[in-house]
């Protein structure tokens, strides 16, 4: 995907709206709603589907102004049963602004709370994935904004009820090619539904093409007729994938993992070797949140802002029944090391087309006002980073599991051996501590006493991070650049932090030293004349894997033979995440949740397979010549 898009324009009247781009309106004189209640749901028989369905995915070609997707929230919370889920996939070339999303959907009062949540949610505009939960988790909204081809080919799922929408087919015949079709074919389950309000013949000839079986419906007025369609077989409701998930580790990433099964419908049994959770790098008093910005928009640099956006939506909402002080959302301003990085910065921005509301930048005198104070020179401001404290994410995900979760300390797993469709999870004696026909292995720096996990290749540095008491003046952001300085409630700024190849666990002085001169550095005055020795501090060692990318998803199993990858069926890896974890570990845990139970995943097929922890053995076989 290309990370620059082109915002949806848009032209308000009295009756409707316009696009200048395409010459056309957004939808029929008969109004919005009553286009999405008539043509999408009616024509898919959704109140009637929704009633007896546990699970539901619908595919949108189009999202537009969102408002087949509010009307379909209305009727799911009415009709679909309480604990149901409901997955909607919608692709969108050219997205609107969230202050003009904002102003359409004013016109909308039938749906102001739901509208009130999109907006609030709303990912900023760069191509990409982008998962969104309404209704308390029962609704999960997969937003790509791509071109629709490309969109849906990054798809990977099994639609019950399509909504084909977009421009008219001869202002926008992208939109309704035959490939189009051919893709949407791809993406339904045997017996899924299909409803346009456009019964173009070249739409029904294509859709005919591609194998479904086509008919005409009375429109909605003024229009006389409209299509629906079926996809070949019968269609049956899908059931919820039950049963009891194994957890082993209990820090940030296990935590996190566990409280998206248990939203996904399973029962979570989490064990942790120490005395309770967030004991390790997880435990740190603060940590950032901001995306990571690259000119090739590597895979990386995707994976960070879709997974940014999640991890906020997840913070604001899982952290509301935490503590004050658990999470920042001040902003976070990045100063540029050297001139020559602030020039790299400003040519990034403008050839990714980045939106301020994701990075801006800023001159030395903007930088300087947002730090409180003097900086060497100017840099990016990210106005939607925050900081969050890790171990009160981990409270927060297990209070969040509740009764689902069965959760237990002092509990070390020493192997795990298969057990005919079981895992068996042995303590050092060899006496089984649990069992569980899925399991997912997030034990940090603990990976490697796993033979499952032989492959994997893992690479730790030692970060000591440094508490300063008192700041010569209120620092109202958190800074990072060569080094970082994080503002906290109680007082005091985290200064952090080193990077070293040891494991020697103990606060170093020299180490202190380093972090003060660091900060001195990025934020001049701001720390004061202070004794290293007497500074407190915390010592944590992060793990990350050669190509900078975690390890998520089903193990391969190392020593297959051939072109294709065996699996180790039902175990999963969780590790790698190194110092984007906190941004990395929440969208992670949620591709892990939607593997087990076989939900929609909430990634581009691209970064699957870039974060597959099989991608080390097909390199392997790459190099050999075995593919």
């Amino acid at each position: 995907m290309i990370a620059r898009i082109e915002p949806a324009r848009i032209e308000l009247f009295d009756t409707g709206l316009r696009s200048p781009l395409f010459d056309d309106l957004y939808h029929s004189g008969s109004g919005a709603l009553n286009q999405a209640r008539h043509v999408f749901l009616g024509g898919n028989g959704l109140p009637e589907r929704f009633a007896r369905a546990e699970r539901f995915c619908i595919l949108e070609t189009g999202f537009g102004l969102g408002l087949n997707f509010l009307a379909t929230v209305q009727a799911w919370r009415r009709y679909a049963p309480a604990d149901a889920r409901l997955d909607y996939f919608a692709v969108e070339k050219h997205p609107l602004r969230a202050g003009d999303l904002a102003q359409v959907l004013s016109r909308f009062p039938d749906c102001a709370a739901d509208a009130e949540e999109l907006v609030a949610r709303w990912p900023w505009l760069m191509s990409g994935v982008y998962r969104l939960e309404f209704a308390a988790g029962r609704v999960a909204l997969t937003l790509v904004f791509a071109d629709v081809l490309e969109g849906l080919g990054e798809f990977e799922a099994e639609a019950d009820a399509v909504y084909l929408d977009g421009f008219a087919p001869s202002k926008n015949p992208a939109m309704w090619s035959p490939e189009v079709f051919a893709q949407i074919a791809r993406l339904t389950r045997p017996g899924a539904t299909l409803a346009t309000y456009t019964v173009a013949a070249g739409v029904r000839d294509a859709l005919t093409s591609a194998g479904f079986a086509v008919e005409k419906r009375a429109g909605l007025p003024p229009k006389r007729s409209m299509l629906v369609a079926r996809a070949p077989g019968t269609w049956a409701a899908r059931l919820p994938e039950g049963g009891e998930t194994l957890v082993i580790g209990c820090g940030y990433a296990g935590a996190l993992v566990a409280e998206r099964l248990v939203r996904h419908g399973q029962q979570v049994r989490l064990l942790e070797r120490r005395s309770g959770p967030a004991q390790e790098i997880s435990g740190n008093p603060a940590g950032l949140l901001l995306p990571a910005l690259n000119p090739s928009d590597t895979a990386s640099a995707q994976l960070s802002r879709a997974a940014l956006s999640f991890a906020l939506q997840r913070v604001q909402e899982g952290l509301g029944a935490v503590a004050k002080g658990a999470w920042g959302a001040c902003g976070v301003l990045q100063i540029a090391a050297l001139d020559e990085e602030f020039d790299k910065m400003r040519d990034l921005i403008a050839t990714l087309g980045v939106p301020p509301e994701l990075a801006r930048l800023v001159d030395a005198a903007e930088a300087a006002c947002l730090a409180g104070g003097p900086v060497p020179r100017g840099g990016l401001w990210y106005e939607r980073g925050a900081w969050i404290h890790p171990a009160a994410v981990v409270e927060a995900a297990l209070r969040s599991a509740g009764e689902a979760l069965r959760l237990r300390y002092d509990t070390s797993v020493a192997r795990l051996v298969r057990e005919g469709n079981e895992w068996c999870a042995l303590d050092g004696q060899g006496a089984c501590l649990a069992r569980a026909s899925r399991v997912v292995l997030a034990p940090g720096n603990g990976l490697a006493a796993f033979a499952q996990a032989e492959g994997i290749r893992l690479i730790t540095a030692r970060g000591q991070l440094s508490y300063l008491p008192q700041a010569t003046r209120a620092l109202p952001v958190a800074v990072c650049g060569d080094g970082y300085a994080v503002p906290l409630p109680a007082g005091g700024v985290l200064l952090g932090t080193t990077f070293d190849r040891d494991e020697d666990p103990n606060l170093r002085v020299s180490d202190h030293e380093k972090n003060l001169r660091r900060v001195a550095a990025l934020l001049p005055g701001l720390v004061p004349e202070v004794e290293a020795n007497t500074l407190s501090g915390r010592v944590g060692f992060r793990a990350t894997s050669p190509d900078r990318l975690p390890y998520v998803g089903e193990l391969p199993r190392w020593h297959t033979q051939g072109p294709q990858i065996e699996r180790e069926p039902g175990l999963y890896v969780l590790a790698g995440l190194g110092a984007r974890g906190l941004v990395w570990a929440p969208l992670a845990a949620e591709l892990i949740a939607c593997q087990i139970a076989r939900d929609p995943l909430p990634v581009a097929k691209s970064i699957v397979a870039a974060i597959d922890p099989a991608r080390v053995l097909l390199r392997r076989k790459a190099r050999r010549g075995a593919l």
